[in-house]
């Protein structure tokens, strides 16, 4: 099996030879020719023969030949027959699980089966109906003769008895051939009548809905033959794309082996199947072709996993699409997408063009529907392996798009520590918050919590966790982002912070913690609750001596204006709070900070130093009087 993906993996190489893992179309554009060609230089005009894709029929194109060629075992069928489920189910021979299917419910069975195998089996149930009445006819001539009439005595009036049946069932209407006032006649005729009625209904309404239904059109519902993991706006996304459906409800699941787990009571579960929501609206009717998203967060199945990850536990992203015909008709579909078949680091190709000043008609080229293209900063990056690392980690100074569809709020890239734009001048731990879709999340919680490292609860073997956790008490706790907030923990005496006072040697003795900041929210659309976590580790988040950089402005009577590209920027404080040293000086102070505090209580008293002063020393100098 490994042999086998190293081999794909050289098969999907393009460019950069035997290490990126980009899909290639499998043979020229068939739709090409049909393409005219102008001198506009987009892609939508495309002459025979300069673009490649895969073939219009959905499945049947460069990844299908990649499973029949490695044996891939999959959910969901590909190919010629797309949609299908690969499944086996035994226990049971087909034979009695097709008559369960027919006893039970012989009218869907009818109508499941294929066209050709419909119209047979109808043609063969009207012959045998003709030849049942023809024999009963045939028997009540040899019985009395004077009950019809018009029979002839040639092959013992056979021929004559299966015409009689044929024109009583279809109703035709009688010739030389008629019943005449006869009980035995009357009877069989009605009877005959009321069988016919009921065959037409049964058999014309299952090939009429054979052939009415709309199963096919899943078919021609162009679906993207490969996945796309990349960052959009800072957010880590599951993508592929969808066209040529009205009101369409879609729906995607992750599947996971890996050999399953066991329970704590012992039984074995050889899967998981998780949901994966998409940012999208149910029933959107896509006049364009549409990219569907999945937001990698904490939420999400897919969270921290890389390629690898999903190539050792067999996983498999099943999609499941719902849509309505032009007539009305209700259909359905299904597509899945291997590990190898999605690929980290590339979006899909620009298609959708916009009408130009000399024509009233938009453009979407379907050349490249299935096509995908590496980012612009990692089109440099090696395999896959690589990529799907990297884009684990996030960019904390992107800002979301502003799209109701989007989870629109965003915390700063760092912590502030200081007094500056205190309302008390109080020493504060600040972090700012915002909506970049301004009211669109309401009723917003703030909470703040330090998960504190302590060496010596991690040598005591009595102490059942090396670490404490304090809930900092946040001031504003309930905002209304109408404008981005700052909100603050006051350090006081009683804060679990309050160590931070003493100076540098407090502070570096919490280097290794961490402070997180919990936002949860509501939608304002949708009364969804929404969350937003960011953690900041003191010795690399956690700025001393700063404050943030004025973002809101207002001219005049005018709509306050918000420069988003400065929402992350700090500045350092004003000269009565002097920066403090790095990080790293502040961790080598915490290793040698009784002796240098010993030091300082041994060397002998000054006449400058026996003076009054401020206390000197310690990142907030010039905050704190001598003690």
């Amino acid at each position: 099996m490994a042999q086998q993906r190293q081999d794909d993996a050289e098969q999907l190489t393009v460019n950069v030879p035997n290490l990126l893992d980009r899909p290639v179309p499998a043979k020229p554009n068939p739709m090409a020719r049909f393409v005219e060609s102008s001198d506009s230089g987009t892609s939508s005009a495309l002459t025979p023969g300069s673009s490649l894709m895969r073939h219009p029929d959905r499945g049947t194109g460069f990844y299908f030949q990649k499973r029949e060629r490695y044996g891939r075992a999959s959910l969901v069928e590909t190919g010629r027959h797309a949609g299908r489920s690969r499944v086996t189910y035994y226990g049971f021979s087909g034979h009695t699980l097709g008559y369960h299917a027919w006893k039970r419910d012989f009218f869907t069975s009818g109508i499941n089966l294929r066209l050709p195998v419909a119209i047979g089996l109808m043609v063969a149930l009207y012959m045998l109906s003709y030849f049942f009445w023809g024999i009963i006819w045939l028997f009540v001539y040899w019985h009395d003769k004077s009950c019809v009439a018009g029979f002839e005595k040639r092959y013992h009036g056979i021929v004559s008895a299966f015409m009689f049946a044929t024109e009583t069932q279809q109703t035709i209407g009688y010739g030389a051939r008629r019943p005449r006032d006869c009980w035995i006649s009357a009877w069989l005729v009605a009877m005959e009548v009321i069988w016919g009625q009921l065959l037409d209904a049964i058999t014309l309404g299952i090939i009429f809905a054979r052939i009415a239904h709309p199963k096919n059109r899943a078919r021609t519902v162009f679906i993207s033959d490969c996945a796309a993991i990349a960052r959009r706006d800072g957010a880590l996304k599951f993508m592929f794309r969808v066209a040529d459906v009205v009101s369409p409800r879609v729906r995607a699941f992750l599947y996971t082996w890996g050999g399953g787990r066991t329970t704590a009571e012992g039984e074995h579960i050889p899967f998981r199947a998780d949901p994966l929501r998409l940012l999208y609206e149910d029933h959107l009717s896509l006049v364009l072709p549409l990219t569907l998203e999945h937001e990698i967060d904490e939420r999400s199945p897919l969270y921290g996993h890389t390629y690898d990850s999903l190539t050792a536990l067999d996983a498999e992203v099943v999609v499941l699409f719902e849509g309505v015909t032009e007539t009305g008709a209700l259909f359905g579909g299904k597509r899945s997408y291997l590990p190898t078949e999605i690929h980290w680091g590339y979006v899909f190709a620009e298609i959708t063009h916009q009408s130009k000043s000399a024509s009233t008609r938009h453009a979407v080229d379907l050349s490249r529907f299935h096509e995908v293209e590496p980012q612009k900063d990692l089109e440099q990056m090696l395999p896959q392996q690589i990529i799907s690392q990297h884009l684990l980690k996030k960019n904390h100074r992107v800002i979301p798009f502003p799209a109701l569809s989007e989870k629109t709020l965003v915390l700063s890239e760092v912590a502030v520590v200081g007094t500056k734009d205190t309302p008390d001048g109080q020493l504060s731990l600040m972090v700012r918050i915002g909506d970049v879709y301004p009211d669109n999340m309401v009723q917003l919680a703030v909470r703040m919590y330090l998960y504190r490292w302590n060496d010596r609860l991690q040598e005591d073997a009595t102490t059942t966790a090396p670490y404490e956790v304090h809930q900092l008490e946040v001031t504003p706790a309930r905002l209304l982002l109408r404008l981005p907030m700052t909100v603050r923990h006051i350090i006081t005496e009683s804060s679990p912070l309050s160590n931070w006072r003493s100076g540098q040697a407090g502070i570096a003795a919490d280097a290794s913690s961490e402070i997180i900041v919990v936002v949860d929210s509501v939608k304002y659309d949708t009364s969804k609750v929404i969350m937003a976590k960011r953690i900041y580790v003191v010795h690399s988040h956690i700025k001393y001596g700063y404050r943030f950089e004025p973002m809101v402005s207002r001219v005049g009577g005018r709509a306050p204006r918000i420069t988003w590209s400065s929402f992350h920027d700090v500045a350092p404080a004003p000269p009565n709070l002097p920066r403090v040293r790095s990080s790293r000086s502040l961790q080598h102070d915490a290793s040698r900070g009784e002796s240098l505090l010993r030091a300082q209580s041994e060397r002998p008293p000054s006449t400058a130093q026996a003076l009054p002063r401020r206390a000197s020393g310690g990142p907030f100098e010039g905050l704190f009087p001598a003690t």
